[in-house]
Formats: C-alpha cells, structure tokens, sequence
C-alpha cells in the first residue's frame, strides 16, 4: 500500500505475514523509500523491516473490546427501554446522563431532552432543591434512597410512585453518579 510522501520521497509499505522454521509467526511491515534528489534522481533506496507483530495482535484485541463494548451497550439501552418503569441516571454533578421513554414521557419529553439537564430545569425550585440534597447524600454516602412520591395527574387525581436510587460505581471503586427508577 502507498504511504505519505515526502518531497523527493517515494514511499511503499508492504506487511507480510512470515513464520520461521520453529513454526513461531510474525507480522513484518516492510517500509521501502526511494530517494530522489531534486532533480527526481534516485539517489537511494531505503528498505526498514519492523516486526509488528504485538501491534496487530493490540489493534485486533482493540477492536473485539470496541465490538463488545457496543454490543454491552445496545443491550443496556435495550434493557433500559423495555423496562416499563421510568428509569433514569445522573453523573455526580446532577446533570442526566441518560434516561428511558418512560421517564422522558414523565415530563411530556422525549430522552434526547433530558440528557444533559439538572432537575432544576423540569421541576419546580422546591422539588429541584429536596432532589438535589437526596442526590447529593447519595453522592456523598453512596447510601440508596427509597421513598414515595405522588404526581398530580391531568384529570386532577393523584399518582403515587416508588422511587429507588442508589449509586452507580466506576471502575476505580469511586461514585460515579445514581441511578433511580420509578
């Protein structure tokens, strides 16, 4: 395949697959440049064999990880969205990561309007305030919060909810925000 070119450079990289006598494989990327001076003359030609071996077999590793991090996620988000239950998820600043259809139908919005906004900005100062100081012991204590809610419905009669949220971890073993369902 042709690599980049230098003025007064033609390059080439070739990468081959060699195996010694022992059986043992290796990965050889092959760099070939000519030399030319600046009146196109081939000067010289320059030939470097790298063993690539490691890089290939990193870059493969790399990319199965990559397709079973989206397949984790399309089945978390899957998951996520066939719960009936509002379902929702904050980083430690309070801001939404993520959230279900039904905890976006809640506030008569679709997820993609949730993401990225506090609970200030789709409940009164009053709630947003007792929200975000239950949030926060959660943050700070990691302790999981349950209790019942109620919402006034549009043909004025009550709706009771159970709200769980806890907190989620990451991978350092430190608190990464919470998670609640209703």
């Amino acid at each position: 395949r042709l690599g980049r070119k230098n003025e007064g450079e033609e390059k080439r990289e070739y990468q081959i697959n060699v195996r010694t006598s022992t059986g043992k494989k290796f990965q050889i990327l092959w760099t070939i440049s000519h030399i030319k001076d600046d009146k196109n003359h081939l000067m010289s030609i320059l030939v470097i064999g790298q063993d690539v071996t490691l890089r290939v077999q990193e870059e493969q590793e790399r990319k199965r990880s990559e397709a079973k991090l989206r397949s984790n996620f399309f089945f978390l988000n899957t998951l996520i969205n066939t719960i009936p239950s509002p379902v929702y998820y904050k980083d430690t600043d309070g801001k939404y990561l993520g959230c279900n259809a039904e905890y976006a139908a809640f506030y008569g919005l679709n997820p993609d309007q949730i993401i990225g906004r506090y609970t200030s900005e789709l409940v009164s100062s009053e709630i947003s305030k007792e929200i975000e100081a239950e949030d926060n012991l959660i943050f700070k204590t990691g302790q999981k919060i349950v209790k019942e809610i109620h919402s006034k419905q549009e043909n004025s009669h009550n709706k009771y909810y159970i709200i769980n949220k806890t907190a989620f971890i990451k991978p350092d073993q430190s608190i990464g925000g919470l998670v609640g369902v209703m």
